[in-house]
């Protein structure tokens, strides 16, 4: 009788890629315990992508320079690895870094409990006392504050504005950019949509909406001034504003012609649809207006922004999305020498235009938007200074809540977008309030689901 060999039955039994994930996740987590202070700078930064640790590392090499200031390492990690981490070090005493770059996701996860278990630092009487809180977009803040207390320095704004086939508008004589509303814009737009090759199936629509995603319906319903949670941090996703934004949502989708189209934001086959003009518009970001570029350079020359129609004449014309701060552990003694490199980062204004050069981003720091980086014209959108443009609408974005639930109530929106615009279609465009009483019931569910959950945690549980 042969012995059993285990490392044979592991092999067997588990597929070949998750025992290499789970070998590189013990070995990287022994390394990290394992190494000794000496392989350590005196201050530690993480951040989540190669972008961010390319901008912020000759800054931490010159000031490592000065022999009076302890040494900057800036480490790049993965980004679920880092929000483990951060948790790790918070609630179970683990090594945490000086300073996180923490995306809202993750950063709001240190809010899960209450007040006094928050790992970062609150912030909020040093910015006071230095005169810092002025220096930013106020609306910046909002993710990043609990109860009135701040917990990280932003390190964005992230206006929305509206992408757009300037080349296809032109050449139909369609002054797009004059539309004062989302209904005139959409429809302004109707002569460019429809079945346009004659084979039965429409192949262009006016506007990208995917249904499967919260974040297109979330950035609207902003825009229009609601939010998934009240000014309470309660749950509101059945509050009047959404069920009327989600209400024109479901109706341009199921309507005929077909105003929205549900294709994917962040994939490959997205780019190629985009690329080959199944859509006329979609909303981007100052981050995604870059994306945009790097992933379609198809598009050069074709393209502009202009501000979001708004839902009522006169409305907000801009929206936001995404966010990231700077936060710094409380559980590191070096609290001094940590805020002055985080400051050394944001109030830095060569940091802010390389931001901008190569990732395009805004700096949130309102006292570097009068910088000519800003004005340089860009190519691909048709050589308008984009820059410029999205810091018109900077200070503008909405506030929104920082729940640390926001993500499930993101998910739960975008279950219910895709249940409503799929039963719509089956129903062969019905009206408006047909439609919103569909909206009303399924947000109803949603709205029970996310109370549900956080009234498991008695620290955030509705009142």
């Amino acid at each position: 009788m042969s012995a059993v060999n285990p490392f044979r039955e592991i092999i067997e039994r588990y597929p070949l890629g998750l025992l290499v994930v789970m070998a590189v996740a013990v070995v990287s987590s022994a390394l990290v315990f394992l190494r000794g202070e000496g392989d350590r700078g005196e201050l530690e930064l993480w951040v989540f992508n190669i972008e961010h640790q390319e901008l912020f590392q000759p800054v931490a090499k010159s000031w490592s320079l000065d022999p009076e200031l302890p040494r900057v390492d800036v480490h790049l990690l993965e980004f679920q690895s880092l929000s483990r981490r951060m948790l790790s070090g918070f609630f179970s005493g683990t090594p945490v870094a000086d300073l996180i770059l923490g995306e809202r996701s993750v950063a709001s996860q240190a809010w899960r409990g209450p007040e006094e278990a928050i790992g970062f630092v609150d912030l909020t009487e040093r910015l006071e006392s230095e005169g810092l809180r002025e220096r930013f977009n106020p609306p910046s803040f909002a993710p990043w504050t609990v109860d009135g207390r701040i917990y990280g320095l932003p390190m964005d704004v992230h206006p929305v504005m509206l992408a757009y086939r300037a080349d296809l508008y032109e050449a139909a004589e369609i002054p797009i950019e004059e539309a004062r509303t989302w209904d005139e814009f959409m429809e302004m737009s109707l002569p460019l949509i429809g079945d346009l090759t004659g084979n039965g199936v429409q192949d262009r629509f006016v506007l990208e909406l995917p249904e499967s995603d919260g974040n297109i319906a979330a950035m609207l319903i902003l825009q229009a001034g609601g939010d998934l949670f009240d000014e309470k941090d309660r749950p509101a996703l059945s509050g009047p504003v959404t069920v009327e934004v989600m209400t024109q949502l479901v109706y341009w989708s199921s309507r005929s012609p077909a105003l929205t189209v549900d294709i994917p934001l962040f994939r490959g086959s997205g780019e190629r649809l985009r690329g080959e003009g199944i859509v006329l518009a979609w909303l981007v970001p100052d981050w995604r207006a870059g994306r945009t570029m790097r992933n379609n350079p198809v598009l050069s020359g074709k393209m502009k922004l202009m501000p979001l129609p708004p839902w009522e004449e006169g409305g907000l014309r801009t929206s936001v999305w995404g966010g990231t701060m700077v936060g710094f552990p409380r559980a590191n003694p070096n609290h001094e020498n940590a805020w002055r490199f985080g400051k050394e980062i944001l109030f830095n204004r060569e940091v802010a235009r390389n931001m901008w050069r190569n990732m395009m981003i805004i700096s949130p720091v309102v006292d570097f938007w009068d910088d000519a980086v800003y004005d340089e014209p860009m190519p691909y959108y048709s050589d308008q200074a984009i820059g410029r443009l999205l810091i018109e609408m900077a200070g503008d974005v909405p506030y929104r809540s920082s729940s640390v639930y926001y993500p499930l109530a993101m998910t739960e929106l975008a279950n219910a977008l895709n249940r409503l615009s799929r039963e719509a279609r089956r129903m062969g465009s019905p009206d408006r309030g047909t439609i919103r009483t569909m909206v009303e019931r399924e947000l109803d569910v949603a709205q029970d689901n996310v109370r549900r959950i956080v009234g498991r945690n008695i620290f955030h549980a509705p009142d």
